[in-house]
Formats: C-alpha cells, sequence, structure tokens
C-alpha cells in the first residue's frame, strides 16, 4: 500500500461471477469492459463483494457509504441497490445482489 495525503490507499482486485472489482483504480470490469456506475455504486458493490455470502444490513452500508454523521433515510440504500442491479443485468453478476427480506443485502456467488 502506499501514502497519499496522509490516506492509506490500498490496491485490490475483488472478482466474483466474472466481475472484476478493481478498487484502488476506482472501476469495474466484466469480460474487460468497464461498467459506469456512480462512486456510491461502486463502493457499495465493493463493500457487497467484500463480504460475500454475509447479510449486509441496511444501516451498516449506511456507515460504510455515507458515514455515522449524516442522518440519511434507509431506504436510500435500496435505491442505489436498485440502480446497481440494472448497471449489472447484463453480467454474470447479474443476480448476485440478493435481498434478504427483514435484513439486508448479500452478494451471492453462485
Amino acid at each position: 500500500s502506499s501514502k497519499t495525503a496522509g490516506v492509506a490507499l490500498k490496491a485490490w482486485t475483488l472478482v466474483a461471477r466474472g466481475a472484476h472489482q478493481h478498487v484502488a483504480a476506482g472501476e469495474a470490469r466484466y469480460l474487460g469492459q468497464e461498467v459506469k456506475m456512480s462512486p456510491i455504486e461502486f463502493r457499495l458493490l465493493t463493500k457487497l463483494m467484500e463480504n460475500t455470502g454475509r447479510v449486509l444490513p441496511r444501516n451498516l452500508l449506511l456507515d460504510h457509504i455515507w458515514g455515522t454523521d449524516v442522518f440519511i433515510n434507509e431506504r436510500t440504500v435500496d435505491v442505489h441497490i436498485a440502480k446497481l442491479r440494472t448497471r449489472l443485468k447484463d453480467t454474470s453478476a447479474s443476480g448476485a445482489i440478493q435481498t434478504i427480506r427483514g435484513l439486508g443485502y448479500s452478494f451471492v456467488c453462485e
């Protein structure tokens, strides 16, 4: 890892279901083609892929993506997850983000 402006930067790639998430580069790829997404969608996908198979509650995702010092409705997560699913629909990661009713979301690698 390297340091820039006092912030530790880690370079790694998450790979699941043919989707590659190049975290340090801030890009997602499927079969070599970049999948365009917003920074929030990118951070959501990264968090879900880092925790593949685990259920992440909305409030944990809110705290991780938006921080603990802001008040944002939990349904905001649902909106961004829906957008993320749309972006992934033509990739092998389509269907990988599962809604676990009453609990949160999970990235499933089948």
